[in-house]
């Protein structure tokens, strides 16, 4: 019934009966009725009618609502990603019928992906290439402004599955619909910068995450609307890119502002991230002492549960191999596979494992030539295939085997070169 009052609620708001109402919005006036007494659901172009014609995207009336509906499909999703199949069966029905009443078409697409997800989870097949045929249909029949935040729906869903690539194709698309720069907030610039970061473009990624800044603080300042998901992350990454440009003073200035704020807070998953990002920033300037006391001091922090942690786990664990520490390197490889749920982890940590292996066991190197390396490659995961590379080509080489060295060295080159093409056409 909330939804039904914020129906109410919006028209009163407006002055209109519900006659009034329902010819504005071409509509028959049974048809508000049984909205606002709950005996019916508003459709997706209802909502988008409703919003468009009374400014609704950023009121305030709307806010209290939308944001206790987020938050359950975040915990949804949570459930979802952890493959939680009894808690994602029990937080469905009612998130379904709560999405589709709620007035925001973005809670109605985040469900819509998210269902994508869980449909999958559940393996019910049909009801998964429905919902995608349904997505599919829907961005046909957006008018701008929803296919601007389709795209930026389609993209933070590429990047939180680390499909780095396609989520910069997305953001970029929304970029190109938004040509008066009348909707690019916060988790735009975020994303996008992001997306840029992971794929190894540090100035463009700075560049998007310094709007992101300002975007988070103009909120804060001129609409009182906190940005608590994305600041501490909009830190860790921007620090991260100032010091890949040779920015390293600006990098850590803003990690310990962060520090301070999030230690004010009290907030753990705050204080946890940003020394993991001081780990990430030192291990870049080769800092590595510094680097392994910042890593330490994020697990004393960061829940078990949070990607971060797993992220945490596997910069540690790549800073070892960097420093020729195998046996840390395998420890850390098994605590990560131990708790990664989704293959892309699962592989990034064995092939840190295999690599480590590489010299004690020779096992390792056809495991990590003809099962691992491939599977990174679907992923795209270019910068992590090259350095595998690197490991196999030196083990050829050390071995005498100096014509198949030769060959990952041309196989690196290919994945740079790939590597590169992909960056071009993703962003320029």
């Amino acid at each position: 019934m909330m939804y039904s009052k914020t129906l109410i609620n919006i028209r009163k708001a407006h002055g209109l009966s519900q006659a009034e109402l329902a010819d504005a919005l071409g509509v028959t006036e049974k048809h508000i009725v049984a909205l606002e007494i709950g005996h019916e659901e508003a459709g997706f172009a209802f909502v988008v009618k409703l919003k468009d014609k009374f400014n609704l995207h950023s009121a305030p009336i709307l806010e209290s609502a939308r944001n206790e509906l987020m938050e359950q499909l975040y915990m949804w999703k949570h459930a979802i990603d952890y493959a939680d199949i009894d808690k994602a069966k029990e937080l469905q029905p009612a998130l379904e019928k709560a999405a589709k009443s709620s007035y925001s078409p973005g809670a109605v697409n985040f469900y819509d992906i998210f269902v994508t997800d869980y449909y999958r989870l559940v393996n019910d097949m049909q009801a998964y290439e429905k919902a995608i045929a349904n997505l599919i249909q829907r961005h046909e029949a957006f008018g701008i402004r929803q296919q601007y935040y389709y795209h930026m729906l389609m993209g933070a869903k590429a990047f939180v599955e680390k499909r780095y690539q396609d989520a910069i194709h997305a953001y970029k698309t929304a970029e190109g619909l938004d040509k008066a720069n009348q909707w690019n907030g916060v988790r735009f610039y975020y994303g996008f910068g992001a997306s840029l970061s992971d794929r190894g473009y540090a100035t463009r990624a700075i560049w998007y995450l310094e709007r992101a800044k300002h975007a988070s603080i103009r909120n804060r300042v001129y609409y009182n609307r906190s940005n608590k998901r994305f600041d501490v992350d909009i830190d860790g990454y921007l620090a991260y890119n100032l010091s890949k440009v040779g920015r390293y003073e600006e990098a850590i200035k803003i990690l310990h502002e962060r520090l301070d704020k999030e230690k004010r807070k009290k907030s753990k998953r705050g204080i946890g991230y940003t020394h993991f990002s001081f780990g990430r920033v030192y291990k870049e300037v080769e800092k590595y002492d510094k680097a392994i006391e910042s890593y330490d001091e994020a697990l004393k922090y960061l829940n078990k549960e949070d990607d971060a942690y797993l992220a945490n786990l596997y910069h540690k664990a790549v800073l070892f191999h960097v420093c020729n520490r195998y046996e840390d390197v395998v420890e850390y490889a098994k605590k990560g596979l131990a708790m990664a749920k989704d293959e892309l982890w699962r592989l990034l940590f064995d092939a840190l494992k295999c690599s480590a292996s590489l010299y004690d066991d020779s096992k390792q190197v056809v495991y990590l030539i003809e099962t691992v390396i491939p599977k990174l490659n679907e992923y795209k995961q270019y910068k992590a295939v090259i350095y595998y590379y690197q490991r196999i080509g030196n083990y050829y080489y050390e071995n005498g085997d100096i014509e198949v060295a030769y060959k990952y060295s041309n196989l690196i080159i290919e994945t740079q070169n790939q590597l590169h093409r992909e960056l071009i056409e993703g962003d320029m």
